[in-house]
């Protein structure tokens, strides 16, 4: 899902689409007509966003819209980052104006809330109605009738961590009541503070977070299985609080505020070389020898036994990919489920056969799981495929499983228009042709009448003869359910299809 999509109208999105095109491309060459190809829209509707845009730019420059649209199509470099535009419309969304009010406002309300942006309580409804659905997956309620974030305190924080980040972005400081260099100096004081100048930014405005919600009286109170995962880890030893913080609090509260920050810290998934902090969580994870480490481990040990490759700890020690599937499933167990993280907005591209196959191995892995009280939500929560799936493709490389597709052909051979086929096949280094009687080929070439006798989970979709070669390149590229698949019954799997011939 785009992050966007959740707070700006359509009209603020195709402001900022267009921004992106901008900024991505040569913007002395392009047209209103290039625009609106890229934006899949007519000129007359590209041309007006194109206004609208020259407006705000002429508001954020302080320019005449004239000398902003100059501005917009020269050559030299724009004068701010496409972050700072997303804050600009962010700051100007409703839907984050109102979040920001029950983050930061004193005793929230509605009635006032919506008096000062003159709209009405169905208007405030009808533009939280993305968020709120969104929110819905996470065990989270945004409640307009009681002006609240409603939910566990810990998936509460990470929503607002990941939504005040991604607009944020370090640009501005977002909290009022705390100062940031205050929050800044006592950061840099803790033992466990990050030295990569982005990671510690992204920890500082957290525990800036965390800082507004405690002195509103929220606090994170259940820690069990943090205690329970981390017990005895010197990471989680010392204070992260100042214990005056907390005069007002109940007496577990600065326990559990701290192993929860320590928690945050530890969770983030890191690919640069392991710092002095990772050795030490790595250490520990290892002489626990607990749910934890066995996962990890298990998980290399199934990937090395399929592929043949040295997947082995010590191997990817220095990639952190050992210590991040270890930090990824203590997330997920200790938020019980699915959470909201960066990764819920990355837009996903159609995946080659090869990263599909991947994801069946590593699915194939997750479901042979014993079922352990760790292993039981790791079952259950589909996204933790995905998460997996991010970490290990960067790593397709190392695995050395067969990577062709096995295609059996049962086409007239007499005919010149099947040849044309079957060279193109032969030309292609990712197709290994195997003999008509080769039990369970990825893809099966055959014509409408014999295909009635392809086994049932097979996907059967047409092939022209005229020359749709590009069609079938992505089925045998992409491992993915063909474009024309017919509809019936039987379930389509990522990696059997069939190609039909001779249908119109």
């Amino acid at each position: 899902m785009e992050f966007e999509a959740l707070f700006l109208e359509k009209a603020d999105r195709q402001k900022f689409q267009m921004f992106q095109i901008f900024t991505a491309f040569n913007a002395e060459s392009l047209t209103v007509a290039d625009l609106a190809a890229r934006m899949d829209q007519s000129y007359q509707m590209t041309y007006n966003v194109f206004q609208e845009l020259a407006t705000d730019m002429g508001g954020i420059l302080k320019v005449t819209p004239a000398q902003a649209k100059k501005r917009l199509m020269a050559r030299a470099a724009f004068p701010f980052t496409v972050d700072e535009y997303r804050l600009y419309l962010m700051e100007r969304s409703i839907a984050f104006q109102f979040i920001d009010y029950l983050l930061q406002g004193n005793r929230p309300t509605t009635d006032h809330f919506t008096a000062e942006h003159f709209i009405s309580r169905s208007t405030l409804t009808r533009k939280t109605a993305p968020l709120r659905k969104f929110l819905q997956r996470y065990q989270l309620k945004l409640s307009v009738t009681q002006p609240a974030l409603l939910g566990p305190e810990p998936q509460i924080r990470l929503f607002l961590g990941t939504l005040y980040w991604l607009t944020y972005h370090g640009i501005r400081w977002p909290f009022v009541s705390i100062s940031e260099a205050t929050i800044a100096r006592e950061y840099r004081e803790l033992a466990s503070a990050r030295r990569e100048p982005l990671m510690a930014l992204q920890e500082i405005q957290f525990w800036g977070l965390c800082r507004v919600r405690i002195a509103h009286g929220n606090y994170v109170r259940d820690v069990q299985l943090i205690d329970e995962l981390f017990a005895d880890c010197p990471l989680f030893a010392a204070p992260s609080y100042d214990p005056k913080l907390f005069f007002n609090a109940p007496a577990d509260v600065p326990h559990a505020e701290q192993r929860f920050f320590c928690f945050l810290q530890q969770k983030t998934i890191i690919f640069t070389p392991p710092s002095r902090t990772d050795r030490a969580l790595y250490e520990f994870f290892k002489q626990q020898n607990g749910p934890v480490w066995q996962f990890a481990t298990g998980l290399l040990d199934h990937l090395r036994a399929l592929s043949g490759a040295n997947l082995s700890p010590e191997a990817l020690a220095q990639t952190q990919v050992p210590l991040n599937v270890m930090r990824f499933a203590c997330s997920f167990v200790i938020m019980n489920g699915d959470y909201v993280k960066l990764s819920d907005f990355f837009v996903p591209q159609e995946i080659t056969y090869q990263q599909s196959h991947l994801r069946d191995v590593l699915a194939d892995y997750l479901r042979n799981l014993p079922s352990t009280e760790f292993n039981r939500v790791l079952k259950r929560t589909p996204c933790v495929l995905d998460m997996l799936f991010y970490l290990f493709a960067p790593f397709l490389r190392y695995l050395h499983w067969d990577e062709t597709v096995a295609v059996k052909v049962q086409l007239d051979a007499n005919d010149f228009l099947n040849h044309a086929v079957l060279d193109f096949l032969d030309n292609l280094p990712i197709v290994r042709r195997v003999a008509a009687s080769a039990p369970a080929p990825d893809l099966v070439l055959t014509t409408p009448e014999d295909a009635a006798a392809t086994t049932r989970n097979e996907t059967i979709f047409d092939w022209h003869v005229d020359g749709d070669h590009h069609r079938l390149l992505r089925a045998l590229s992409h491992g993915v359910e063909p474009l024309s698949a017919k509809a019936d019954s039987r379930p389509h799997r990522h990696n059997k299809m069939t190609a039909t011939a001779n249908s119109r």
